[in-house]
């Protein structure tokens, strides 16, 4: 693990495993990038000697600044007596992160329709929390883009909107202002999913682009 950047904190000591072990498990948690109370550092292993049997009356842990690991890492930990470097000793930890994800409740096959009875917010652990979701809102109503199995975390490139105004189509198109609302019939230039711009050929041909509010509806800011 590269050492780039570190943070070094110097503490008094005694001369046994369990303050090194509290000292890294700290500088671990202060320095990931998750809440304190998400983050669990166990499975602690110094590699080296008795550290009983050597006489220091303080410790200093190197860690990088920011712990991005989930998993094994290794931090190095110098032991001190007064001023003079005693010894330095490597320590193997594993970090555990735990996070509220989307969780399926049901299988899902590809392109079903999530419902909110197919998924639920849960509490876990995740070794991988890039891009999930952080609520069951964010899953709803969208579909899956992949068959997602019962226990699955829910990622964001799991699922994609539903598209409820196709290429091509033919579709009412909403002109409105604080003044007027007027109505009028043309064909989509391309799918939309609600909330997305899309553009829309109109009969003179000339092409607009509005706001997709509804299956086969766009509305268009004048």
């Amino acid at each position: 693990m590269a050492l780039a950047a570190l943070m070094v904190l110097t503490v008094p000591a005694r001369s046994d495993e369990s303050l090194i072990r509290s000292e890294v498990t700290r500088q671990i948690v202060e320095n990931s990038p998750w809440s304190g109370e998400d983050v669990e550092v166990d499975d602690i292993t110094l590699t080296g000697p008795d550290v009983t049997k050597i006489k220091f009356d303080s410790v200093s842990v190197k860690v990088p600044k920011r712990m991005t690991n989930i998993g094994k890492v290794t931090v190095l930990a110098t032991l001190f007596s007064g001023k003079k470097e005693v010894r330095n000793i490597w320590v193997s930890a594993r970090i555990r992160v735990f996070k509220e994800v989307v969780v399926a409740l049901n299988s899902i096959r590809m392109n079903d329709k999530i419902t909110k009875d197919d998924v639920k917010l849960m509490r876990m652990e995740t070794r991988d929390v890039a891009d999930t979701l952080a609520s069951v809102d964010e899953a709803v109503g969208m579909l899956a883009r992949r068959p997602i199995s019962v226990g699955t975390v829910v990622k964001s490139d799991y699922i994609k909107p539903q598209v409820i105004v196709k290429r091509g189509e033919r579709i009412v198109v909403s002109v409105e202002n604080d003044r007027f609302a007027v109505k009028s019939i043309g064909t989509a230039v391309q799918d939309g999913s609600r909330g997305e711009t899309v553009s829309v050929k109109m009969s003179s041909g000339k092409e607009i682009a509005g706001k997709v509010t509804g299956p086969g509806e766009i509305s268009v800011d004048f």
